[in-house]
């Protein structure tokens, strides 16, 4: 942990948290694409089924044939919604958890000295007022691990 014993320490730990948390707000972005594929391959999945079982109904000898590719796009599908599961979604959460804690930490202990730095270095009002504002964008603990 860095030291924020003055205004330079102030604005160098309250920028590293504006990055952590546009790295953070895209590895959100990056959950719902995956979410989304997820989605889209269970809707796949569900559809090949489903023709698998329209399939059953017909007569021929093309009905076999149907069936099992259907069933083995179902398959796939499945397959690549855990594949997505294991490999995109677990791994960018868990970063993305381990930024939020080490972001709001730092936010906490930004909020915290804001005014005592502020009043010792007797910051002028616009100065305040930047730092209220950028200080003020980000979320409060456990909002964003929803």
């Amino acid at each position: 942990m860095t030291a924020i014993d003055d205004g330079e320490a102030f604005e160098q730990v309250l920028a590293e948290s504006e990055s952590r948390l546009v790295v953070i707000r895209a590895s959100r972005h990056r959950l719902r694409v995956a979410r989304r594929a997820q989605a889209g391959g269970g809707v796949l999945a569900l559809l090949a089924v489903s023709s698998a079982l329209l399939a059953s109904d017909r007569s021929g000898s093309e009905r076999g044939i149907w069936i099992v590719a259907s069933l083995l796009v179902a398959a796939a599908c499945l397959a690549s919604v855990l594949v997505v599961q294991a490999t995109v979604i677990l791994r960018v959460r868990r970063q993305a958890a381990v930024e939020e804690r080490v972001m709001l930490s730092d936010v906490n202990r930004l909020r915290e000295l804001f005014i005592h730095i502020a009043r010792r270095e007797e910051w002028d009002r616009e100065r305040t007022h930047a730092a209220r504002q950028r200080l003020s964008r980000f979320p409060i603990e456990g909002e964003m691990c929803r």
